[in-house]
């Protein structure tokens, strides 16, 4: 019998009988049990133990950057939300959370899930270091692409070309990168300068930008001869028509899209004393409303007002439940 007092008497019997105990596989979850599990049996098993990762768009690893934030490790948090979601400290204020609605704490919690989205955006808060380029994958390919649009897919796309070896031009129609996440997105939502470092890190992994750069018929066939790829991510720009009267595209009103854009390239005009009305109950009908009461005495004044006209119920409203209770603070009406 062992002498060691901290085994368990179970343990000191098993010892003494010497019998090993070997779990048995079970064969319906996994393919493999040692190394990686690599067949769709794997993933399907995966994802039902940890389904907040699995109902992730860009299936980001929520366990590992939550221990290491309980590890006291924002770097490494950060870094692996870097790795997988690539703009983290945008996410960690602007995401829709599908992670959220699928987190198993709503199956066993009365408290709901945990915050997963608020979790990232404190890794961001507090690294003690700004975004740095990810390593490279390969070596060089010799290959040369042109990336079409400086929004986030595709900055995302050329943050992935470079590590694949591949030599990367990004061309982008303003003096700014980011797109919508910086010119559809207000600024007390989305600080500009995450954007910026979250933008820069791409940049300096070796990516070139040519700014103020239109891309017409003619370029993109030069784009085209000069370049071994072109990749087109332009982004979603222009507005839907709903076909009613009074929509922009029947020669009344301003889109949502260009509503923001002015307003955060700063150039709204004179809406003294006018009356605001916002069709729409989305992220994008909030976004404005509540630029126009932030900015309430350049743009409408006292005598004019903001209202949100939605043809559901204000329970139906997408968008997000914290903007929707910070909207009622800024005197701004719904009807629904």
């Amino acid at each position: 019998m062992s002498d060691d007092k901290n085994l368990s008497p179970f343990r000191i019997a098993v010892d003494e009988l010497k019998i090993d105990y070997v779990m048995a596989p079970i064969d319906q979850e996994y393919s493999t049990f040692t190394g990686v599990g690599s067949s769709p049996l794997d993933f399907k098993s995966y994802d039902k133990d940890i389904p907040c990762q699995a109902a992730c768009p860009a299936k980001t690893r929520v366990p590992h950057y939550i221990q290491a934030l309980a590890e006291g490790d924002p770097d490494k948090a950060y870094r692996i939300n870097q790795e997988d979601n690539v703009f983290s400290g945008v996410l960690g204020r602007v995401c829709s959370r599908p992670c959220e609605d699928a987190c198993r704490h709503n199956w066993t919690d009365t408290q709901g899930p945990v915050h997963i989205c608020h979790l990232k955006r404190a890794a961001s808060d507090y690294k003690t270091n700004p975004p740095a380029p990810l390593p490279a994958w390969f070596g060089t390919s010799t290959k040369r692409v042109a990336v079409i649009g400086g929004g986030p897919s595709g900055l995302t796309a050329a943050r992935e070309l470079i590590r694949y070896g591949h030599e990367v031009t990004l061309f982008e129609r303003d003096s700014m990168l980011g797109g919508m996440m910086a010119q559809g997105i207000p600024v007390f939502r989305l600080p500009r300068d995450i954007v910026d470092i979250e933008a820069k890190a791409i940049i300096d992994s070796g990516v070139k930008v040519e700014y103020n750069s239109t891309v017409d018929a003619d370029k993109m066939q030069q784009l085209i001869d000069e370049y071994d790829a072109v990749l087109v991510a332009v982004g979603t720009t222009k507005a839907v028509n709903l076909k009613i009267p009074g929509h922009p595209e029947n020669g009344h009103g301003i889109s949502g899209l260009k509503f923001m854009y002015d307003y955060n390239m700063g150039n709204i005009g004179d809406m003294e004393g006018q009356d605001v009305i916002i069709l729409g109950g989305g992220f994008t009908a909030v976004d404005c409303a509540r630029s126009c009461a932030r900015a309430a005495s350049r743009l409408v004044g006292d005598k004019g007002s903001v209202k949100i006209v939605y043809r559901r119920t204000e329970g139906q409203m997408t968008g997000d439940a914290d903007e929707i209770e910070e909207m009622r603070l800024e005197n701004i009406e719904v009807f629904a």
